[in-house]
């Protein structure tokens, strides 16, 4: 319900982390910041009643819900320094299944305490003038070292399951 070019911002959903919902000619996105004092352990995505949930080749959360897909596309997590400098910060997703209920959490790599942190989930930018886009796997596994990061393949199982192989230095 948040029309393009239009930001919802809900303050402290968690003590120091705010929740952004919002709009771009790329498609819908949405954010966590974690303000400076805030725990990005403490976020956590809840999914219950689907029929199944997993991650697709190209890296995509896709929850299967009601006879629909509904898709969360690669998320990045970055920190911005006072020159504006975007900084990468690494990810791995963490998996719980409680009585139907499947939690996402998040475990971040090294950054900033200081800085705010921030966590987008949505599409990335158009290819014509909408900059370019360093999205990875996310989803599935810590992709985001110091140095060169390859992946070398992505093949999927009969379930459906994603597998990738590649490093990160």
């Amino acid at each position: 319900g948040v029309p393009a070019y239009r930001r919802g911002i809900y303050a402290d959903v968690i003590d120091h982390i705010d929740f952004h919902v919002y709009g771009s000619s790329a498609g819908p996105r949405m954010a966590f910041v974690v303000r400076p004092g805030g725990n990005p352990a403490t976020i956590t995505l809840n999914f219950t009643g689907q029929d199944s949930i997993g991650i697709d080749w190209e890296g995509a959360l896709k929850v299967y819900l009601d006879g629909k897909w509904v898709k969360l596309e690669q998320a990045v997590a970055y920190q911005v320094e006072g020159d504006g400098t975007l900084v990468d910060v690494g990810w791995t997703a963490a998996y719980v299944h409680e009585e139907g209920t499947v939690y996402a959490g998040f475990n971040f790599g090294s950054y900033d305490p200081g800085l705010p942190l921030v966590l987008q989930i949505g599409y990335g930018p158009l290819g014509l003038g909408g900059g370019t886009d360093t999205r990875d796997r996310y989803w599935s596994t810590y992709w985001g070292g110091g140095g060169d990061d390859e992946f070398s393949c992505v093949e999927t199982d009969e379930d459906g399951n994603a597998y990738t192989c590649g490093h990160a230095l």
